[in-house]
């Protein structure tokens, strides 16, 4: 397995969807909770999936402390 550290620009440089401004770990953070929304059963989309799901583990300490929008789960 292979290690690699990345740097993720703090800085609220980019925009969410609603405008809202948002920092590369926010916008990594979205695309992780969309992408566990639909559940998707293309290999790209889960291995992207599991990379952002670790970066997220290590930055909110655990896969239980990453947030997850209550409206995202009832639509599962």
């Amino acid at each position: 397995m292979n290690e690699y550290n990345i740097k993720l620009d703090t800085e609220l440089n980019h925009r969410c969807v609603d405008g809202t401004p948002a920092s590369e770990e926010e916008i990594l953070l979205q695309i992780w909770q969309d992408l566990k929304r639909i559940n998707s059963k293309h290999t790209e989309d889960n291995v992207i999936k599991s990379v952002l799901e670790q970066i997220m583990i290590q930055k909110y300490n655990g896969a239980e402390n990453i947030p997850f929008p209550e409206y995202y789960e009832e639509k599962e």
